[in-house]
């Protein structure tokens, strides 16, 4: 489920009220208004009406903003107009026509924060671990105020006496750039003068489990 989408034509037109497009797909108006719970502090967001559009589906889109707008669409399109026209059989020549599309995304870091890498945790230079709940000398607080990163040992969350120093890279190696391949779209289209379109959309996908050199007996998998 995609995230929801905001689309407005020229800028705000009101402060208080809706500031979108009508959106008319084929003719039919599409409310894109959203039900997401998202805040600061949490929640879902549960998308768009127009968020369920495959744009594989999409022939043209045309923006209409201001009388042009309103005179086709009334007062619903007075922030303007997104017309969209999917495709259809009857633009298309007869035959059987087989398609196949494909994307990919990468996801990467855009902005990292800088951190310091000359105190650590703890209070008053002071850092002393037990149990993380205030049991040692600052060993509860999540500020970097303690000792001064310079090898000495400490008791820390990883051992006794292990060395007092920096870790620069721990935050950014956790994150790794994010590959997304969404399965292939499959059309098939099957166009004569009897039938306007025979349409199909699937995605398709191979998952396999093999076990090499093996036998079940009992329950149990015995490798070979």
């Amino acid at each position: 489920m995609g995230g929801s989408q905001r689309i407005v034509i020229r800028g705000a037109g009101s402060i208080l009220g809706e500031n979108q497009p009508v959106f008319i797909v084929d003719g039919v108006p599409i409310s894109n208004a959203g039900f997401s719970t998202a805040s600061a502090s949490g929640g879902r967001d549960y998308g768009t009406g127009i968020s369920d559009l495959n744009m594989d589906d999409v022939a043209s889109v045309t923006v209409l903003k201001g009388p042009n707008a309103a005179a086709l669409y009334g007062s619903r399109a007075s922030n303007g107009a997104v017309v969209i026209t999917t495709k259809n059989a009857r633009q298309a020549s007869r035959g059987t026509k087989f398609s196949f599309s494909s994307r990919a995304s990468v996801d990467q870091l855009s902005i990292f924060p800088k951190y310091q890498n000359q105190y650590g945790q703890g209070f008053g230079g002071e850092f002393q671990y037990v149990d993380g709940a205030g049991g040692g000398v600052n060993d509860g607080a999540d500020e970097s105020w303690g000792p001064k990163l310079d090898g000495r040992p400490i008791d820390q969350f990883s051992g006794k006496q292990q060395p007092w120093i920096a870790h620069p890279n721990n935050v950014r190696d956790f994150f790794r750039n994010g590959l997304f391949l969404p399965a292939g779209a499959f059309d098939f289209y099957e166009l004569d003068e009897r039938i306007d379109c025979v349409h199909a959309t699937g995605a398709v996908e191979d998952r396999a489990v093999d076990i090499d050199g093996g036998s079940v007996d009992g329950g149990e998998i015995d490798r070979g």
